[in-house]
């Protein structure tokens, strides 16, 4: 399925997002297209895991710019920042550095023990 052409990106993921079903978005030919174009580039390497020196797969392609806050931008691989320096908004990650990316969600929750003895 292709992101429709008979309304902006930005109305269609806003009336995705009110319909609960953004999933849509994600299955889209257009996102897959892109996604797949984002991890080629970056040799499907998690670009956080790199900045510590280890090479780890990449698993996901990360919105800097989240699609909920800014839908407009659903769709690029770049963005310009208030200070007008242009900046990667796809950054290829693994999953463990993407959960830690989304806080929101409860992926930088650290010590996280099952029981008294910490396992």
């Amino acid at each position: 399925m292709r992101i429709p052409k008979s309304i902006t990106l930005e109305a269609y993921i806003r009336q995705l997002i009110r319909e609960n079903r953004i999933i849509e978005f994600y299955k889209s030919e257009d996102w897959l297209e892109l996604r797949s174009d984002v991890l080629e580039e970056f040799h499907n390497e998690c670009q956080e895991c790199l900045k510590c020196g280890k090479v780890t797969k990449a698993e996901c392609v990360h919105h800097v710019n989240h699609v909920k806050d800014k839908p407009a931008l659903a769709l690029s691989r770049k963005y310009t920042d208030k200070h007008g320096n242009e900046k990667y908004n796809l950054v290829p990650l693994c999953n463990a550095c993407h959960n830690m990316q989304h806080p929101e969600k409860g992926g930088a929750k650290k010590d996280k023990f099952l029981n008294q003895e910490r396992w």
